[in-house]
């Protein structure tokens, strides 16, 4: 398993602790729709992140195209 994997079973696993800490410390009287809700969220914000993102694509390994392109724009 690598980092990204690793990063992710942590993200999902500080959702779970999350939820099984309201679960405890939320008193049943307090578990409406909305409560539920918004622990659905709060599960959601701590666990998705990792999901979503973006990996960093590699430089290219020649800048000829980079360096022609001064060219045009250096003679305004």
């Amino acid at each position: 398993m690598n980092n990204r994997t690793w990063l992710q079973l942590a993200s999902v696993v500080a959702g779970a602790v999350i939820v099984g800490i309201l679960a405890i410390a939320v008193p049943a009287a307090f578990w409406t729709v909305n409560s539920v809700f918004a622990t659905i969220i709060l599960f959601l914000s701590f666990a998705l992140p990792p999901f979503l993102a973006i990996t960093i694509s590699q430089a290219p390994s020649k800048d000829a195209s980079f360096i022609w392109l001064i060219g045009p724009l250096g003679t305004c």
